[in-house]
């Protein structure tokens, strides 16, 4: 069974960890679980993630 993945991209990511927001951050998701959370300077996506682009938003995972 092959997996769906895909990202979401966001201007900020508060993660509720009390350190300072990702900027130009990027959340990965395969199936129904977020695998990946940084900067999109750092994560690598592969060719059939298809990305949801939410602009200037502050994005909050789990509340997504």
């Amino acid at each position: 069974m092959s997996s769906h993945r895909w990202a979401i991209k966001s201007r900020r990511l508060f993660d509720g960890t009390r350190k300072p927001a990702i900027q130009d951050a990027i959340i990965v998701i395969e199936d129904e679980r977020i695998t990946t959370v940084g900067p999109q300077s750092q994560v690598t996506l592969s060719p059939d993630t298809e990305v949801l682009d939410v602009g200037d938003a502050t994005v909050l995972p789990g509340l997504i």
